[in-house]
């Protein structure tokens, strides 16, 4: 049986399919599950891109866990402070993730080094999902050839939730931790904190922790007190 490869990184219980909050990216899910399952040669790379918050990091991890679970090898990296030599021998592992490719800019070395990576992983079978802040075409990538191997694939951009969406998504994420967030109490964190999910994600954590510590309900007073809102 296939395994994970670990290089140190472990990956966060929550982040898993079950828990990204699709809103109208439906067709994302489908086509990642799609890429994991097929043996289609012709399902191989997936490129996926949006704004800060929406959720790419999410999806490179929730897709290394399930492919974990079909009994594949699998491997989530980020791109930030990496090595070169963290590279070395990737190319077997059935699924590769890289996250954060905008982080190839001005590093020459690193770039040459994926690009290798992307050519062995396309001769082996192998598959491969990426993540950036922007589309192909715009990334700031010095090696033509690279940035041309980026439109290979298959893109999807990823839609920011509207406001309703985000207020269900925490709604979930609450639920899932045994507490009751209202309406009323969802719609103030919204107005009166950042509005990226993962921020939202942590503020609710603290008011979880808060919560449990002083036995009191999520309630507007409450959310005020623990985050210093006057």
């Amino acid at each position: 049986m296939a395994q994970q490869i670990p290089l140190g990184m472990n990956l966060p219980d929550n982040k898993d399919f079950a828990t990204f909050f699709v809103g109208s990216n439906t067709n994302i899910l489908t086509a990642l599950n799609d890429l994991i399952v097929s043996q289609d040669n012709n399902i191989n790379f997936i490129y996926l891109w949006g704004e800060c918050g929406v959720g790419k990091t999410h999806l490179l991890q929730a897709a290394t866990l399930a492919a974990t679970q079909q009994s594949l090898s699998a491997l989530y990296l980020s791109l930030e402070n990496i090595t070169t030599e963290l590279l070395d021998g990737l190319d077997k592992i059935d699924l590769i993730c890289l996250d954060n490719i905008g982080s190839l800019k001005n590093n020459n070395k690193l770039q040459i080094a994926i690009f290798n990576l992307f050519n062995e992983i396309k001769q082996n079978n192998g598959k491969l999902l990426v993540a950036a802040d922007v589309a192909p075409k715009y990334l700031a990538i010095e090696l033509a050839d690279l940035k041309s191997r980026f439109s290979w694939g298959v893109t999807y951009c990823i839609k920011p939730l509207p406001d309703e969406d985000k207020l269900a998504a925490m709604q979930q994420r609450a639920n899932m931790r045994g507490i009751s967030l209202s309406n009323e109490v969802g719609s103030y964190l919204l107005t009166h904190c950042e509005r990226q999910l993962p921020e939202l994600f942590a503020i609710l954590d603290k008011l979880d922790v808060a919560s449990l510590e002083q036995q009191r309900r999520l309630t507007i007073p409450f959310v005020k007190e623990v985050l210093d809102i006057f």
